[in-house]
């Protein structure tokens, strides 16, 4: 038998044309279908005799197929016969398939030709009616012809073979599975990767297919669009890559098809995404003729197609930011384990080291575990350290560049592959990409309506939003709130910015994007204080505050406008202090306040003054924060503004009780309550219930114990009615140092064990940290094992809110744990610490349960070894906070205690 070049069995189909059109389609495509090469002659211009090539097509043909109707043919000049009837003659060394239409009426010289096959009975020769019946009965004879007359074949080579990787697939195992899975369900046909630029896909697409590719009788093959721009090319390079010949008769889309049809095969197609519109529909076509074919793609946005599955690709894990830096754990971490690998590439010699790891670390953090973005920068370690390549990346896009020459042109930079995904964007979907820019993490719908208000008519925020999810540079945060909310790596929002920049169209979009926050921050202010929405909207401010930061940066700049930062922060004030940001509020109400003049005596100066001194009060700065508060006690007076004079009032009695002068305290707090009476409460403020908490909390710092329990039981009673579980777990705090003080300790552990549950899952940080202090401190003073959890929660809690009263106290009884639990030398060195670090005067010592350091630590140092307890009582006292709390927190609670 003759073996083509391409090992493939040729077979010769011989009928009239334009008579039987569409039995020469029907019949190429049932050839194609058996991974056979159709040969057919078509007339058209060539240098040659039509009988010379007919000729040359069946000599190197294996099987001959004649096809007749009614029409016997041309014959030639010079020829006896047709050229019909000489294919025939010519083909007597092959085996022969003759087929004729039964509602023909032959022509009386076609007649004869196939009476005269008929009578040689050496052939095939079987009828039939249509097209249809034709393809069928052609594929059935054919295979019946290769099993009966041909030596089996080699397999045949891959035309498009899955490359190696670009890239170390690492901390993929999750997608990988769920991928694998996906192609190896029989009514899944198409599994769509998607992800921004560089993160991935195709390293994972390609260690998916080499995974399953065993699965198929016809193995895996790759097609890659990536070098592709021009939509009209699409099925050429689909059939070149595959090495699909155009076959004569049919469109190249047919012919495709027809290659595809009869295969079991997975087929990987990389970098869909400029394509999607001409991709998906072939696509489709493809799977619905194709049973045996599955297809897997990439693409920055999803083929859109029914019965679609689409894999979002995330990028690499990053490691905590506050993590204590463990090398062996730092190395596993995803991001940091790709970052190293490619940093040997760049560096055989490059080590991770306790000098170099915080570096890495925040490379990665920075670079938002993006492994294109990755790469890029541990090229750069061939002429910068860790620490200097960290130095560099305030902008990245200039710095991340050089990538491998093997690697396309729009990964070569990080800016490139940005790019890319921006300019497949439409002029108004541009817009909105740029202008989102100025968002720093999470930001919402509404946010990006407030953004683009005013832009063009026919653009949809909700449809905006949508395209830019789809395109992979806008990334859906997890849908566990009733609010979804987005957000953009960083390293697309500097690109972002680039962009804003040379718009001309910054200048709007953040005067807008500072608005917007002002706006939340004002409509949340009256809802923080007990009303039913009080979680939501603070939720909605905790996962604000990097905006907001933006937002106060831009009103204070040359740019900015001030009276936009001046009503951000006062409407923030209240906020601030219960989630524990005091330090960080007060610097921006000091940058605020030292650029008001003398005269600005304004309502909205006044709010900034009261959120400076609930800050000032938090710190412990009493003298400071009734200076600030009685300027803003002044403004509310004279603006007759009674809902904040009495949040002024209470604030400023608090102070005062911090300054121990009792009776000023009591005199406003009873105003506070009279100014609370004449307000219209519209939001359903229990604020009265508060101010009957502070007369309580006042009674009991000056130790009139039977007041305090009258006015904290009251409030206790309003909270309930009104549903403010967050404040019924501060007042139940003060009910446990009122029991406490008063040496009811059964009593104080029932009362902070109600109230701790209630402060748990809001937003207070303050008096949960208050609550867990005293909590841990009655529980060590029992003895109990509940003491060292709950004593490390609070000193973790007041760390996070660089409370060092509290932190102090944390430590001395975490000493006692200590002691109790036989480390004399770790409990000396706690309570040591504490003894030199607990400030001799703060408002927080008002307000704790009875706590006699010297007495606890003498009773501490009886429990061990006195000399061990000595020596580590001389280190603590030498100790500075931050390493007093590491070692504090390095204690261990019993992994048994529950304090949920």
């Amino acid at each position: 038998m003759i073996r083509t070049p391409d090992q493939r069995v040729r077979v010769f189909v011989s009928s009239t044309l334009g008579e039987l059109a569409a039995e020469r389609r029907a019949v190429t495509a049932a050839i194609t279908q058996l991974r056979l090469t159709p040969v057919l002659f078509e007339l058209g211009a060539r240098p040659y005799a039509p009988r010379d090539l007919y000729r040359a097509y069946l000599k190197q043909s294996d099987i001959f197929v004649g096809i007749y109707a009614e029409s016997y043919g041309w014959v030639a000049p010079g020829m006896e016969v047709s050229g019909l009837e000489d294919e025939y003659r010519l083909s007597a060394d092959k085996p022969r398939l003759i087929y004729t239409k039964r509602t023909a009426r032959p022509e009386p010289r076609l007649a004869s030709f196939l009476a005269a096959i008929q009578a040689e009975g050496v052939v095939s020769y079987r009828r039939f009616k249509d097209a249809d019946e034709l393809a069928s009965l052609v594929a059935d004879d054919l295979a019946l012809v290769l099993t009966e007359r041909f030596v089996s074949l080699p397999p045949e080579p891959s035309a498009a073979p899955l490359p190696a990787p670009r890239w170390p697939l690492v901390d993929r195992a999750e997608e990988l599975q769920v991928v694998t899975g996906l192609l190896g369900q029989a009514d899944v046909g198409l599994v769509t990767l998607t992800g921004p630029g560089g993160v991935g896909k195709t390293t994972l697409a390609l260690a998916a297919a080499r995974a399953v590719a065993g699965q198929f009788a016809d193995g895996a093959a790759f097609v890659s669009l990536e070098t592709l721009t021009d939509i009209s090319l699409i099925r050429e390079t689909f059939a070149q890559q595959l090495r699909v010949p155009a076959l004569p008769g049919q469109t190249l889309e047919e012919s495709l098809l027809a290659f595809f049809g009869p295969r079991q095969m997975l087929l990987l197609v990389d970098n869909v995404e400029r394509l999607v519109a001409v991709t998906a529909p072939l696509a489709e076509q493809a799977l619905a003729r194709a049973p045996g074919l599955k297809v897997l793609s990439t693409s920055r946005e999803p083929l859109r197609l029914r019965g679609e599955r689409v894999v979002p690709v995330a990028p690499l894990a990053l490691p905590e930011a506050s993590a204590v830096i463990d090398l062996g754990i730092l190395a596993a971490v995803p991001a940091v384990a790709f970052f190293l690998t490619c940093a040997r590439d760049a560096r055989p010699d490059f080590e991770l080291t306790e000098t170099n790891a915080a570096a890495v670390a925040e490379i990665c953090r920075r670079l938002d575990g993006l492994p294109l973005a990755l790469q890029l920068a541990a090229a750069r370690l061939t002429v910068l350290s860790p620490e200097g390549l960290l130095a560099r990346l305030e902008r990245r896009l200039p710095l991340l560049t050089r990538g491998p020459r093997d690697l396309p042109e729009r990964q070569q930079t990080l800016r490139a592959a940005i790019a890319w995904s921006y300019d497949m964007l439409g002029a108004a979907e541009q817009r909105v990409f740029r202008q989102l820019g100025v968002f720093v993490g999470e930001f919402t719908l509404e946010a990006v309506e407030a953004l683009i208000e005013g832009g063009s008519a026919d653009l949809d925020p909700l449809e905006a939003i949508s395209t830019l999810v789809g395109q992979s540079v806008v990334v859906v945060q997890p849908l566990d709130e009733t609010t979804p909310r987005y957000r953009m790596l960083e390293t697309i929002r500097e690109f972002a910015l680039e962009k804003l920049a040379a718009s001309g169209e910054a200048a709007q979009a953040r005067r807008r994007h500072a608005e917007f926050f002002a706006d939340l921050a004002n409509h949340a202010e009256p809802m923080l204080l007990g009303t039913a929405e009080q979680r939501t909207w603070t939720a909605q401010l905790e996962h604000a505050q990097e905006n907001v930061r933006v937002a106060l940066a831009w009103s204070v700049s040359a740019e900015g406008e001030l009276g936009v930062g001046i009503a951000l922060a006062g409407a923030l004030g209240w906020f601030w202090l219960v989630s524990g940001r005091l330090q960080q509020a007060q610097s921006w109400y000091a940058e605020l306040l030292a650029r008001r003049g003398a005269a600005d005596d304004s309502l909205a100066w006044a709010k900034v003054l009261h959120g400076s001194a609930l800050q000032l009060w938090g710190l412990g700065d009493l003298a400071q924060a009734a200076a600030v508060e009685e300027s803003a006690v002044q403004i509310f007076r004279s603006a007759d503004e009674r809902r904040w004079l009495s949040y002024g009032l209470a604030l400023l009695a608090r102070v005062r009780t911090g300054q121990e002068r009792p009776a000023e305290a009591q005199a406003l707090l009873e105003e506070a309550r009279d100014v609370w009476s004449q307000v219209e409460v519209t939001y359903g403020q229990p604020f009265d219930a508060y101010l009957r908490y502070y007369l309580g909390s006042a009674a009991l710092v000056r130790g009139d114990l039977g007041t305090a329990r009258t006015h904290l039981e009251a409030s206790l009673r309003d909270l309930e009615a009104a549903e403010d579980d967050l404040a019924r777990g501060v007042v139940l705090g003060s009910l446990g140092v009122l029991a406490a003080q008063r040496g009811e300790h059964a009593e104080a552990r029932a009362r902070f064990a109600e109230g701790l549950p209630l402060l748990r899952p809001g937003g207070d940080l303050w008096d949960l940290a208050l609550l867990l202090l005293n909590y841990g401190l009655e529980e060590a003073q029992a003895a109990s094992p509940m003491a060292g959890a709950l004593l490390t929660e609070a000193l973790r809690t007041w760390q996070q809110l660089r409370g060092r009263p509290g932190m102090a106290l944390a430590l001395a009884g975490l000493g006692e744990v200590a002691a109790d639990g036989g480390q004399p030398h770790r409990a000396g060195q706690l309570l040591g610490a504490a003894q030199a670090l607990l400030p001799a005067n703060h408002p927080l010592l008002r307000v704790n349960v009875p706590y006699d350091l010297p007495g606890r630590l003498a009773v501490a140092r009886t429990r061990g070894d006195p000399a061990a307890f000595d020596r580590g009582l001389a280190e603590g006292q030498g100790w500075t906070i931050d390493r007093a709390v590491a070692t504090g927190l390095t204690s261990t609670a019993d992994p048994d205690v529950s304090l949920q």
